[in-house]
């Protein structure tokens, strides 16, 4: 049976693009441990992001190409 893991996807934000951070959209459908982020950041790190998180179960790991 799935379970959550401690993988995340970042989801874009719900910002309009104008607006949202070019750092933020490239990371939009990366993998990240939760609590370590891409590069130390993390959805919702910065003020006011609008940014989105799916936590992966571990029957979607291989689907992200994590394999553990």
């Amino acid at each position: 049976e799935p379970y959550k893991t401690n993988w995340a996807v970042w989801l874009p934000s719900s910002s309009p693009k104008k607006t949202a951070s070019i750092e933020h959209i490239a990371n939009y459908g990366k993998t990240f441990i939760v609590g370590e982020g891409i590069n130390g950041d993390y959805p919702s790190k910065r003020k006011n992001c609008r940014c989105g998180i799916k936590i992966l179960m571990s029957n979607e790991l291989k689907e992200y190409g994590i394999n553990e």
